[in-house]
């Protein structure tokens, strides 16, 4: 009995793996993905005392632990999964408004956090994409890192940030948010403002990620299927998850002292995002934020909400057809070359009992229906993709620009 209610809670949270990764046919995986190889040592990244240096000592272990999809494009893989700093524009002068550090989601690479930060260097930002410890070598690295070192991580390049300016803004997408908010919580924290993007603030299937943190004890992968995104893992390992679940215990056990978020704090999410809980999202950013906002996507009118605090926008689009938005699309802009219109890799999978042939068809066509693979029905006409870039994306990004601004 209790063996099958694990391989059931196994099974189940493998939707929580990769933030909407997806099983579509791929290469079969080197077995080298699931060896560890690249974070032993994670204080060896935080010694340097420019984010120059914390850049150059991640890109020495992308170059040496990584294992590319296509060895044609290495160097290509490489050069977006390393964080980067974007410098502000040259129309800004001498003006620099602040740093803003993006902080990825659990499996991702910095490239996540590309478009965001072309845009805030756009607005006279010096801003920073974060690589977190145990992601953009092979999966085998989450096997020994830990909540601590992603927090850790973030705790100081917040430190060196604020030696260099007096402005500090965290955005953080799903795993990153709760990285972002444990740290902005800290005694004599310098940072001014939170983003949480689709935050892992509430889970989806909490019943069963909770139990991770035991299960990584004997059953140690949660997927180990192909991979077909050179800049995300789409094998996880159950730890992988059972760290995401502690890092979230934390964050909740430094509120169980402090109470209240002092930072201005805006969460931006879609309802109909099944990786994530958003009522639970919304009701833990309005009850524990002294200055909250927040801003959800809706793919069918939800229930009225009477506070001032919640904006709501219709996430359909009809050109690009975009009928609601998925975890993995509120940050990515729709030119983004990897993930956008036109861009490079499509979600075609198979999740959620897609036929391959449905998947197939969409690996082929020229346009797609972009949606969540739950609203997907057998009427819809194929072919459809899972959405991953948001429309609304220049719109998004204003609103965030304003909320930083007024937070300075």
């Amino acid at each position: 009995m209790h063996s099958q209610r694990s391989a059931s809670a196994v099974l189940l949270l493998s939707t929580l793996a990769a933030s909407c990764t997806s099983t579509q046919p791929g290469p079969a995986p080197s077995p080298q993905i699931y060896q560890p190889a690249g974070w032993f040592d994670v204080q060896q990244s935080l010694q340097g005392e420019s984010f120059g240096d914390y850049i150059n000592e991640v890109r020495q272990r992308l170059k040496t632990a990584r294992l590319p999809l296509d060895p044609l494009q290495a160097d290509i893989e490489l050069d977006r999964s390393a964080p980067v700093q974007l410098d502000p524009v040259s129309g800004c002068g001498e003006t620099v408004r602040g740093i803003v550090l993006l902080v990825h989601g659990l499996s991702d690479t910095a490239y996540a956090m590309r478009d965001m930060a072309r845009y805030f260097a756009s607005r006279c930002h010096i801003a920073r994409t974060v690589l977190l410890p145990g992601h953009g070598t092979r999966a085998g690295d989450l096997l020994i890192v830990d909540h601590d070192d992603w927090t850790n991580t973030i705790r100081y390049l917040v430190k060196q940030a604020a030696r260099e300016h007096e402005h500090i803004t965290l955005v953080g997408f799903s795993l990153g948010a709760v990285v972002s908010t444990t740290v902005a919580l800290d005694e004599d924290s310098p940072v001014d403002a939170i983003v949480a993007i689709s935050p892992a603030y509430g889970i989806g299937q909490w019943r069963l990620a909770r139990l991770t943190p035991y299960l990584h004890r004997f059953h140690t992968w949660i997927d180990r299927g192909p991979t077909a995104d050179a800049l995300r893992y789409e094998a996880m390992p159950t730890k992988g998850i059972a760290e995401l679940v502690r890092s979230r215990r934390a964050l909740q056990k430094r509120l169980a002292k402090m109470r209240r978020v002092k930072q201005p704090w805006l969460l931006v999410q879609s309802l109909d995002d099944a990786t994530i809980a958003p009522k639970r999202n919304r009701e833990f950013v309005l009850d524990h934020g002294h200055a909250a906002q927040v801003l959800e996507y809706y793919s069918e009118p939800p229930q009225e909400i009477k506070d001032n605090r919640v904006e709501r926008i219709p996430s359909r689009f009809n050109e690009p057809r975009v009928d609601a938005l998925s975890h993995a699309s509120v940050h990515i802009a729709p030119d983004n070359p990897h993930y956008g219109i036109d861009g490079e890799y499509r979600i075609c999978g198979t999740v959620d009992g897609r036929h391959l042939g449905d998947a197939l068809r969409c690996e082929a066509a020229d346009k797609v229906f972009y949606t969540v693979w739950a609203k997907l029905p057998d009427a819809r006409p194929a072919p459809a993709a899972l959405s991953s870039f948001n429309p609304h994306f220049d719109k998004l990004m204003i609103t965030m620009d304003r909320f930083i601004e007024q937070t300075y």
